[in-house]
């Protein structure tokens, strides 16, 4: 390649023209130092560690309401809003505004990955009038399209930033689960359950210097014994393979912050996500890498424990070398001795294991476009009836004592890095100055947007896969009882009734045992593809668990609707189903609640379908039965006594 050299002429400059030149310079120069100071300011606030206290007077939210509500006078002020669920975006704004208004009842609709399975956006719930109260804030305003007609409401009480957890507020309800007396059979047939404690798992789970058991898995799995009831002691099972494998030799019963695997599912049942951890890498000061998701980590070796989850995901990038390591202290080394350039692993074990080994030369960096690995409990197959108990105890779990958990065992502020709000923040101060800087800014929003929505439809497969059965293809257990939870509240205000039938499956286990698993499987799915061709596309079918269906019949207008459809499917499963071993004969028995009328809660509406299932079963099987109404039963037993 040829360079071609062209001098230019010197011109002489005259003395006022050189001082101007050397003004413009100075200017440049002024400016250039002032924005980089400013830069530096607000890049060092986010990472600076600062006491969780009150800063300043607050601000002032608002609260929109449907014109239905404002219209008939149900909604005048904000004291009326404690009687109606109010939707939020995120669980941010929930904890600000529950600590101001303890009175609310408030709900998470996210865009993001729904981690207890809910299939509603904020501004879809309020499209579909999920919801008739919702935060309107203006920071969320322009990011949110709602055409439904609503008045705003104004807030009185100033809404903390950051604020000291009010533990008092924690502590002022019972969160104990209401369980049934098969569940409660199911807890104390338990007995003891014997729970893994890796080695090496700090601040997740580890012992302390007196040999106890501590860290932010031994809170959860101690919340969840409270409020399910369920009695446990903490077993040593080595490393994290090792505990993988004493959880499948059922050396051990449960194992948390776990991550379902097809391999997994083979011996274990897992509850429903409880916690979100983010991805990250530790590097050598001398060779830093710095990649914000796992394909910016091409060409390099990276080291990960040979159990991880993520193995199944990332052996797939083109151009990584993958070092299989047994432990996390082999993967360290690994980067030390300059065989791995980084080492893979969530974010609080690396941060806890940088600090305890005092690895000063080592670089963390936190891959924020990629989506965090959403740990589950871990359950042997042989208890897989305490699973949707452990999924309510999940579920009942609040921001506050999420919040609570995550400050006892490491510092929040490096996990959530820069937020969305601070990048905005960014860009308003910027633009001020340097409009160059904001077109950048603007540009790199782009970019990012472009890489999300990339990502997109692995996210969406992900979040099918956690929410739906593997054999069937119908939504789980935590699925249908998400929606069964919505569907209650939008029931609850309009005054609509609701359907649920409790289908168990008569003599399926008899076809399942003489012929084989396979031929059960095959007559599973039979099944399945009935009972959706028997309802509406508004009813929602789901598998509950083994041979156990659940059907939901959304805006019915009377109760011989439900019964309709229930002798509906009855007739459907009674006829043959022609197998690859022949035909099959089974039926159903089938228990109907009706909401409200056999009960006002989800707890309660399935106790009163699964005992009319029973009534059914009784009776000599393969028919319907009406559970009784709560008014009923509450005369029978004044009778009684």
């Amino acid at each position: 390649m040829n360079c071609q050299v062209v001098k230019r002429k010197s011109t002489k400059l005259y003395p006022k023209q050189r001082l101007q030149t050397t003004v413009a310079y100075f200017l440049r120069f002024t400016c250039i130092a002032l924005l980089l100071a400013w830069v530096l300011l607000a890049l060092a606030q986010p990472l600076q560690a600062r006491s969780l206290t009150d800063s300043g007077d607050g601000e002032f939210g608002q609260i929109c309401v449907a014109d239905s509500l404002v219209t008939s006078g149900l909604v005048n002020n904000e004291n009326a809003l404690r009687h109606y669920v109010i939707a939020v975006p995120n669980e941010s704004v929930r904890l600000r505004l529950q600590r101001a208004y303890p009175e609310f009842t408030l709900r998470v609709f996210s865009d993001q990955i729904a981690r207890n399975g809910q299939n509603l956006s904020f501004a879809s719930a309020i499209q579909q009038q999920a919801v008739l109260a919702w935060w309107c804030d203006a920071s969320v305003g322009a990011e949110t399209d709602v055409s439904v007609a609503h008045e705003v409401i104004a807030l009185s009480r100033p809404l903390q930033i950051e604020q000291a957890l009010d533990f008092e507020f924690l502590a002022e309800h019972d969160r104990a689960i209401t369980l049934r007396p098969s569940e409660i059979a199911a807890v104390q047939a338990a007995g003891i359950l014997y729970v893994g404690l890796p080695d090496d798992s700090s601040p997740v789970s580890f012992r302390d210097r007196a040999g106890r058991p501590v860290g932010l898995d031994v809170d959860v799995i101690q919340l969840l014994s409270e409020r399910v009831g369920f009695s446990y002691e903490w077993v040593d099972c080595g490393s994290w393979h090792q505990c993988v494998n004493a959880l499948q030799n059922r050396d051990i019963d449960m194992l948390s912050f776990m991550t379902p695997t097809a391999e997994r599912l083979n011996f274990s049942r897992f509850s429903v996500p409880y916690w979100d951890v983010a991805w990250a890498t530790v590097s050598l000061d001398s060779n830093p890498v710095r990649a914000n998701s796992f394909n910016g980590l091409r060409n390099r070796v990276v080291a990960v424990v040979e159990s991880y989850s993520i193995l199944e995901e990332i052996q797939e990038i083109d151009g990584m070398t993958l070092l299989l390591v047994e432990n996390p202290e082999d993967g360290l080394a690994a980067v030390l001795n300059g065989v791995a350039d980084v080492y893979l692993d969530s974010l609080p074990l690396l941060m806890n294991r940088v600090r305890e080994q005092n690895l000063t030369g080592m670089v963390l960096n936190i891959l924020r476009n990629e989506p965090g690995d959403f740990v589950s409990v871990g359950v042997h197959r042989d208890y897989a009836e305490l699973v949707p108990l452990l999924d309510r105890a999940i579920l009942s779990i609040t921001p506050a004592e999420r919040q609570a958990i995550l400050e006892a065992w490491f510092d929040p502020e490096i996990e959530r890095g820069v937020q969305r709000e601070m990048i905005v923040r960014w860009a308003l101060l910027f633009s001020t100055g340097v409009i160059v800087l904001v077109g950048f800014v603007l540009m790199r929003l782009v970019i990012l947007r472009r890489k999300i929505q990339s990502q997109k439809l692995r996210e969406d497969e992900i979040r099918y896969q956690a929410m739906h059965d593997s054999m069937t293809g119908l939504p789980n257990r935590a699925h249908i009882l998400e929606r069964i939870a919505a569907e209650l509240t939008k029931h609850r205000e309009n005054g609509n009734k609701l359907g649920l039938l409790f289908i168990d499956l008569d003599g399926f286990k008899a076809i399942n045992d003489e012929r084989g698993h396979d031929a059960g499987d095959e007559l599973l799915i039979a099944v399945a593809k009935r009972l959706k061709n028997a309802v509406r596309e508004s009813d929602l079918v789901a598998r509950y668990g083994g041979d156990e269906f659940l059907v939901m019949l959304p805006d019915i207008n009377a109760t011989d609707q439900a019964t309709v459809v229930a002798e509906k499917i009855v007739r459907r499963l009674g006829q043959k189903f022609r197998l690859e071993s022949g035909p099959a004969s089974i039926g159903a028995s089938i228990g109907v609640a009706i909401f409200p009328d056999h009960g006002d809660t989800l707890d309660d509406l399935l106790s009163s379908a699964d005992d009319a299932m029973y009534k059914v079963k009784e009776a000599g099987k393969h028919g319907v039965f009406m559970a009784r109404p709560v008014i009923a039963e509450i005369s029978d037993d004044s009778n009684a006594r």
